[in-house]
C-alpha cells in the first residue's frame, strides 16, 4: 500500500509574485512539511519526465519526513509555473481533489518586467525589453516575449483554468501588494485555513529570490547552456546524482552568479504602454474576483 502523503496545499503562482518567500515562511511552521529550500519548485505536476516516473519518487526526492515527529501533518509545495498550464493544474487536481491552492497576483507591469529581468539574469533572454512594444502592438502571441512575459500576466485567463478544477473553498487569491505589506497577516490566514496553529510567527523579515543583476553575463550564458536538456554534462549529472541533489546543485550555481545590485527599472514609457495594455484584463479580473485591483494602480 502506498503511504506517501499527498500535497495538501500547492502554491501555483504567479511567477515573480513572492511565491518563494511565502513557501519558505509557511515551511517554518512545525506542523508543515515543505520541500528543500534550494529546490524552489516542486516540478512533478509540470515536468512530463518527472511525472512519468511517479509521485512517490518525486516526493522522496523533494521532501524529508522527520522520524518520530507526528506534529508535522500538512504537506506544502510550490511551483510558480503551474497556474498558466492546464495540464499541470489537471494533474494537481487528480493527485488530490481535496487539495488547496494559493495564487498570488502581482501588478502585471511590474511582474512582467521582473520576469524579463530574471530571464536576463539567467542568460536566456538577450533582447531589449523595448521590443515588447511591437509584440503587444501586433498582438504577436507566438513571440517568446509574449508567451513568457505578457501571457503569464493575463490573470483573468489563468483564474478560469484554476476554477475549472477547484472550488472557491479550495482556492485563495492574494495580491502581491498585500503580501509584501503584511506577510504575517497573510501567513496567519493560511495557517487557519490549513487548520494548523495560527499563532505561529514565521521569520518574515527576509525576502527570498529577489531579482538581481548577474555578476557576469558570460557566466549567465554558460549556466544557461549547461541547463539545456541536450547538454552532455547535464545528462551525465542527472543520471549520476539524485534529483534533489541535482536540483539543489543547479540552484546553488545560479545563485553564485547573483550580485547585490538590483535590476534596472522599467522606463516610464514602457510602463505606461503596458498599463494601458493590461487595463481591460485587470478590469475584467476585478469584476470576476471582487479583488481590490485598484491597488495595482496605487502600486
Amino acid at each position: 500500500m502506498n503511504t506517501t502523503p499527498k500535497i495538501d496545499l500547492m502554491i501555483v503562482g504567479a511567477q515573480k509574485a513572492g511565491t518563494t518567500s511565502l513557501n519558505n515562511y509557511l515551511n517554518e511552521h512545525p506542523e508543515i512539511i515543505g520541500h528543500a529550500t534550494l529546490q524552489k519548485e516542486f516540478a512533478y505536476f509540470r515536468d512530463n519526465n518527472i511525472f512519468s516516473n511517479g509521485y512517490e519518487k518525486a516526493f522522496q526526492s523533494a521532501f524529508t519526513i522527520p522520524s518520530g515527529n507526528d506534529n508535522r501533518k500538512k504537506i506544502v509545495a510550490k511551483n510558480a509555473a503551474i497556474y498558466n498550464n492546464e495540464t499541470a493544474i489537471k494533474h494537481l487536481y487528480e493527485h488530490n481533489p481535496e487539495g488547496k491552492v494559493i495564487f498570488i497576483l502581482r501588478e502585471p507591469v511590474s511582474r512582467t518586467y521582473s520576469s524579463y529581468a530574471m530571464e536576463v539574469f539567467k542568460g536566456w533572454m538577450d533582447r531589449d525589453f523595448v521590443e515588447i512594444k511591437s509584440v503587444v502592438g501586433n498582438n504577436n502571441m507566438e513571440d517568446d516575449m509574449y508567451k513568457f512575459f505578457i501571457e503569464p500576466s493575463l490573470y483573468i485567463h489563468h483564474i478560469d483554468i484554476i476554477f475549472k478544477y477547484f472550488t472557491n473553498n479550495q482556492v485563495k487569491l492574494f495580491l502581491f501588494e498585500d503580501f509584501k505589506t503584511n506577510p504575517g497577516i497573510i501567513c496567519k490566514e493560511i495557517f487557519e485555513w490549513l487548520e494548523v496553529d495560527a499563532n505561529f510567527s514565521p521569520t518574515i523579515q527576509k525576502t527570498h529570490n529577489e531579482t538581481k543583476k548577474a555578476k557576469s553575463k558570460i557566466v549567465s550564458k554558460l549556466i544557461y547552456n549547461l541547463k539545456q536538456e541536450s547538454n552532455l554534462i547535464k545528462k551525465i549529472a542527472k543520471k549520476v546524482l539524485p534529483y534533489s541533489i541535482f536540483s539543489r546543485l543547479g540552484e546553488t550555481i545560479v545563485e553564485s552568479n547573483k550580485s547585490t545590485q538590483s535590476a534596472e527599472k522599467i522606463s516610464e514609457d514602457m510602463s505606461l504602454l503596458l498599463q494601458k495594455y493590461f487595463k481591460p484584463y485587470n478590469e475584467e479580473l476585478a469584476i470576476k474576483t471582487k479583488l481590490p485591483i485598484d491597488k495595482f494602480w496605487k502600486y
